[in-house]
């Protein structure tokens, strides 16, 4: 049986970027260069949530089904560097050539660590094969528009031919038909709980929309998803 990884990125805007791509200078922090993109960014689209190559990860949770087992766990821990989170992900491709399931996955979560991998000058693995190296990739690889090797949800049962994506305007479908309405964060919630402001331990915070989202529930019908939310409240 071929394993299943089903993942869910989390992110924060990228300042460094932001600051390289607006060409502001050192005498503004941080917070100034970010809150000034997302004001710019609701001018021009009606919400704040930037582009993917202006995302920064700060976690990425797993769900992992191989044979009869399955394994939740995250990516990412407060400290950790982003290159090291990014790097673990696509190491984890390269061990189990898994079956990759997503939510909006090909419209948000595989473009931002494209550009992460390209940021950190993360070497390829089997996720970037087309061909190359193993002939079976040539015809079913993670990159192809039509190919199999990553299920998005979002795409597969909105009725989108596979290699579509869903509007970030469309976010209220999985609000409204799950899988990730359960406890999601939002963008401005992320942020917050990277600078402490939610009560919560930040990336503890951050895990818990992947944890307690949906695509673990089509791994083993969500058992592993409710024992794990209930560690991750200790």
């Amino acid at each position: 049986m071929t394993p299943i990884l089903a993942f869910d990125i989390e992110t924060v805007p990228d300042a460094e970027g932001v600051r390289r791509v607006m060409s502001f200078g050192p005498e503004l922090s941080d917070a100034s260069v970010v809150e000034f993109a997302l004001q710019r960014r609701r001018q021009a689209s009606g919400n704040d949530f930037l582009p993917p190559y202006l995302q920064r990860v700060v976690a990425i949770s797993c769900a992992l089904r191989e044979r009869d087992s399955v394994r939740v766990w995250s990516l990412g821990a407060t400290g950790d560097a982003e290159r090291d989170i990014v790097q673990r992900f696509f190491d984890g491709i390269e061990k189990y050539t898994p079956q990759l399931v997503s939510w909006n996955g090909s419209g948000f979560d595989l473009p931002v660590l494209h550009y992460r991998a390209m940021v950190h000058g993360i070497p390829g693995c089997c996720y970037w094969d087309v061909g190359d190296n193993n002939k079976d990739f040539r015809f079913n690889n993670y990159l192809s528009r039509f190919h199999a090797r990553h299920t998005d949800l979002a795409v597969s049962e909105s009725g989108i031919s596979q290699g579509g994506t869903v509007r970030q305007t469309d976010a209220g479908i999985d609000r409204r038909c799950g899988p990730e309405q359960a406890d999601r964060a939002a963008g401005a919630l992320c942020r917050r709980a990277i600078r402490g402001d939610t009560g919560i331990p930040g990336h503890r915070y951050l895990r818990r929309p992947a944890i307690l989202g949906g695509v673990g529930r089509f791994l083993d019908g969500g058992r592993s998803t409710r024992r794990c939310a209930s560690r991750d409240r200790t």
